[in-house]
């Protein structure tokens, strides 16, 4: 019962402190953990070529999370079929001592990590980015949730 109503706390503390994003999504991860190798996968679509822009990783974690942070591997396919790898490291999913940073309640945390600062999407058409962690574990327990957001360039 406790975990349906912070549920609910939560996602009203989220709609009621919105902005406007230019892309938000976010998908749920196996309650078994995030598989090596599985990437969580978003569509953009966007004819914005002219715009400066700041992307985010948008981290959800539990007490059941093994680490103060995180590696992921990020890629996005661009409309003309070339693609962009990059690491992304957060070193502070949590303190020295162990207590977790974002915003959170209970045992919930969020976290938006800056991975691309001031960049411009160079083609309009559609667009994939891909995010799989690349940490050593076969199933990385604790991780909730995965998004990725972006917002104009200075708006946070």
């Amino acid at each position: 019962m406790k975990k349906p109503i912070q549920l609910v706390v939560l996602t009203l503390l989220l709609v009621s402190c919105s902005k406007e994003y230019f892309f938000f999504d976010s998908e749920e991860l196996a309650p078994d953990g995030w598989k090596a190798g599985e990437a969580v996968e978003f569509e953009l679509n966007s004819t914005d070529t002219s715009s400066y822009l700041d992307f985010y990783l948008d981290i959800r974690n539990n007490d059941d999370y093994p680490y103060r942070n995180i590696y992921v591997f990020i890629e996005m396919d661009f409309p003309n079929g070339r693609s962009l790898r990059d690491t992304v490291h957060f070193p502070s999913l949590a303190t020295p001592d162990g207590r977790w940073t974002g915003k959170g309640i209970g045992s919930t945390f969020d976290n938006s990590i800056l991975y691309k600062q001031g960049k411009k999407l160079p083609l309009p058409g559609d667009y994939v980015l891909r995010v799989e962690h690349a940490m050593r574990d076969t199933f990385l327990q604790g991780i909730e949730r995965v998004g990725i957001h972006i917002e104009s360039a200075g708006a946070n």
